[in-house]
């Protein structure tokens, strides 16, 4: 594992904090949940889950200066 130090002075990349390597977050819009009782989610078509938006599905990404590259 890389210090903070050592992580702002080279790229690094590593399991997506987001989604802990996952790939997939719970949906924002219904909260995991997939909808309510009458009506499917539209943002996650009911399966309470999306792709990450941090690594895009990845499970992991690079970071340079603090910043996702």
């Amino acid at each position: 594992m890389k210090t903070t130090d050592e992580c702002y002075d080279e790229p690094y990349t590593g399991t997506c904090p987001d989604c802990e390597g996952t790939g997939r977050v719970e949906c924002d819009v219904c909260e995991g949940e997939g909808g309510t009782d009458t009506e499917v989610c539209a943002a996650c078509n009911g399966d309470g889950g999306m792709i990450c938006p941090e690594c895009d599905g990845a499970g992991e990404a690079t970071y340079h200066m603090g910043q996702k590259i």
